[in-house]
């Protein structure tokens, strides 16, 4: 009979008790190798959430699964730009995340794009 995963003193399958809520789900969530997921930070208004990432993925996927995670209207998008950690180099839309130079575990900067500064 196999262990219950719900309630309080489940065994696993070793025969060793495991704490409440604990059960087989835990051992099979460990026991497979997992490939670690890339991931970055985006800080956009001042709230920063994690995002996963393939470094060959266009940076414009990045864009739209920023724009869809904050909640930005349409009509915003396009004077939004993805900045890299020095807050001065744009996140090119048209490029890979890596030929845009996104490393992993950054945080980047979702922000309005700065109006030139003429004389």
């Amino acid at each position: 009979m196999a262990a219950s995963v719900v309630g309080g003193g489940d065994i696993d399958p070793s025969g060793d008790p495991s704490p409440p809520g604990q059960g087989v789900l835990s051992l099979a969530a460990t026991s497979s190798p997992t490939k670690k997921k890339q991931q970055v930070k985006i800080t956009y208004n001042g709230t920063t959430l994690d995002f996963d990432y393939n470094p060959h993925q266009a940076a414009q996927a990045l864009y739209q699964h920023a724009f869809h995670e904050f909640h930005v209207p349409e009509s915003e998008r396009e004077a939004l730009t993805l900045y890299l950690p020095d807050n001065t180099t744009e996140v090119n839309r048209n490029v890979s995340l890596e030929d845009a130079g996104v490393q992993p575990d950054t945080t980047l900067i979702l922000r309005p794009r700065q109006a030139g500064g003429g004389r």
